[in-house]
This record gives C-alpha cells, structure tokens and sequence, in this order.
C-alpha cells in the first residue's frame, strides 16, 4: 500500500489489495431485495520506522454513500458514522495496528451487479522515527 502503513484483514492478518487490484479485496456478497448489510474487521499497520499522526479513513467513489466505517471496541463494532463518512483513528505508533470497522449495504432498487469503483484511502502524517518511538 505504501512505505508507511498496510491496511489488513483482521481475521486473517492478510493485507487488503491496493488500488487497481482485486486478489484480495474487500467483498460483500448482498442481497439487494432483502436490503442486507454485512461488515468486516480491518486495520491499518504502521510500517517499522514510522509514526502515523492524525490518520483518518475515507471511503471514496461512486457508491461511498453505500458504506459505513466505525472505530473497533475491544473487537465489537463501535457507533458507525454516517453512511460515505470518514472516520477520525487518531495516532498509531511504528510498527502498531488501529482497528476499525467497515461496513456495505444494498439497496432494494438498486441494479445487480459488482462494484468496484470504492476505495477506501488513509490520510495522515507519516514522521520517520529513525528507529526510535519517541
């Protein structure tokens, strides 16, 4: 994803495809008449050397207001922001992991078919530690 951070599965600790790249995406499989949700446990890793300040998640694209992002409490979903919303994780330290949530949902008049067009990105202040945390 970068030289600073990764964004991976929670579950598996594999790291989620970056933009362009569909082997191991982030997939929701819903059933659009029966309006379903579904959510996955994600987090962002800070690479060896590098202190991440002010991080927050985006979603981005065409149906972002079709997606939710929450912090993680002790492992549960915390209180969603709204739909298409960003998410505010604060500081993560060299070599340390933030959880948080992300979750889909389909809309009954909504045409079938397989999305890609979201993106979920990271903004923040990536400092160079120099080895050292603080």
């Amino acid at each position: 994803m970068s030289d600073y951070l990764k964004i991976k599965f929670a579950e598996t600790d594999e790291e989620v495809s970056q933009e362009g790249e569909f082997d191991n995406a982030i997939i929701f499989k819903l059933k659009a008449d029966e309006e379903e949700k579904d959510s996955e446990r994600l987090y962002i890793e800070a690479d060896e050397d590098y202190h991440l300040e002010d991080v927050v998640i985006k979603i981005e694209g065409d149906t972002a207001e079709k997606w939710a992002l929450a912090p993680d409490d002790d492992g549960e979903e915390g209180e969603y922001k709204d739909w298409g919303e960003s998410l505010d994780l604060g500081d993560i330290d060299a070599e340390d992991t933030k959880h948080f949530w992300v979750k889909a949902k389909a809309e009954e008049n909504e045409d079938l078919g397989q999305y890609d067009d979201v993106l979920i990105t990271v903004e923040g202040l990536a400092e160079e530690t120099g080895g050292d945390l603080w």
